[in-house]
């Protein structure tokens, strides 16, 4: 089985991902500038800034979800005295994660289901487990 790691990615599909910069309060117009330039200007302002919106909520609502599905013992060390996760990015998490508690595959996630399906026999390693009723 083929894994592809998560730096891999981005050369994979061809096109590097780069974050959409916040295109500023204004467009910028030049002195001299014709009606429907401006009007040009103005309106690919306004697609960069509903992009650049776009990513930010879409961003914290990935980053919000993904630290809700797994436990603040795996990321805690992001965390920031002062500003606890509020500087924390996506791809900062998800890199993090990947670096520290490595990838899974679907070998990995088949024998986990293989594993969790199994009869329990109270053997937990080679000991017994006791259980006090």
């Amino acid at each position: 089985m083929t894994t592809i790691k998560f730096n891999a990615r981005p050369a994979v599909a061809g096109t590097p991902w780069v974050d959409p910069v916040h295109p500023g309060t204004r467009p910028d117009v030049p002195d001299g500038a014709t009606g429907p330039q401006i009007t040009r200007m103005v309106s690919a302002h306004k697609y960069d800034l509903t992009e650049f919106q776009l990513f930010q909520s879409t961003e914290k609502a990935l980053l919000r979800k993904t630290m809700e599905a797994v436990e603040e013992v795996y990321y805690k060390s992001l965390q920031d005295p002062d500003e606890g996760y509020s500087t924390l990015s996506y791809n900062d998490l998800i890199v993090h994660l990947n670096e520290q508690y490595g990838t899974l595959t679907n070998d990995d996630l088949d024998k986990n289901i293989d594993r969790m399906n199994a009869q329990w026999t109270g053997l937990v390693g080679n000991r017994w487990l006791r259980i006090a009723f």
